[in-house]
């Protein structure tokens, strides 16, 4: 008996390490790319993630706003020095990327699944596109409310994606997990926490955390289905 257990766990084992190895590129999981809108430092894409629509913003230029700036600071005749340029253009990437591709971002990086969609200049831009994202190629593998306070000393799971939920069950924050928690909260810079907790107390409207990982069930039946 206890062969025969190990027998078929060998092979599920076997069945999802050959799954994630066709599953090699987060490309493999899309198949059409529109452009949406357009301006001189950025484009809005439409594309088709596993069949389901979802909006990311891409950041192609990083250009220094001196008409802007002249008029921030009421000063037509102001020029920018190297000192003034390198902190503006650091402000501009901080915005380049928000929570949702920043957790996508590290998730993929981590499981060495490869990712040209989810950068650092790019920003998943409705939190129903983030849905989209986990309801078509990821499993909840459970959930943990917020409430009693001792709830958030809950340990994940390393290696997975951890979703901050209002009442209302829109996904409002989004953070990997792979022994620290790696979070980006908008126009600030990405940092690392030991606990859960200094996030939260950002977004401290969050009934509910849940855990997820990527569904190779779903990933192997859209490829199978992408294949015919």
């Amino acid at each position: 008996m206890k062969i025969h257990l190990f027998a078929i766990s060998l092979l599920l084992s076997c069945k999802l390490a050959h799954c994630q190895s066709e599953f090699a590129n987060t490309r493999m999981l899309y198949s059409s790319v529109d452009t949406i809108s357009r301006d001189n430092i950025s484009v809005t894409l439409e594309v088709s993630w596993m069949n389901s629509p979802i909006q990311i913003r891409k950041t192609t230029r990083m250009i220094y706003d001196l008409e802007y700036q002249r008029k921030f600071r009421k000063d037509p005749t102001y020029y920018p020095t190297r000192e003034d340029s390198l902190r503006f253009m650091d402000l501009m990437e901080t915005f380049t990327q928000n929570c949702h591709s920043h957790a996508l971002e590290k998730y993929f990086e981590y499981h060495h699944i490869g990712d040209s969609l989810f950068t650092k200049r790019t920003v998943v831009t409705e939190n129903m596109y983030m849905d989209n994202i986990l309801s078509m190629a990821f499993r909840k593998e459970r959930e943990v409310k917020t409430k009693p306070s001792r709830n958030l000393n809950v340990k994940f799971k390393e290696g997975s994606l951890i979703v901050f939920r209002n009442k209302s069950h829109a996904p409002i924050h989004a953070v990997f997990y792979d022994g620290k928690f790696h979070t980006k909260n908008g126009g600030w810079a990405a940092r690392t926490e030991e606990s859960i907790k200094p996030i939260f107390k950002k977004y401290w409207d969050t009934v509910v955390l849940e855990e997820y990982q990527i569904d190779m069930d779903k990933v192997g039946a859209y490829l199978k289905t992408r294949s015919q």
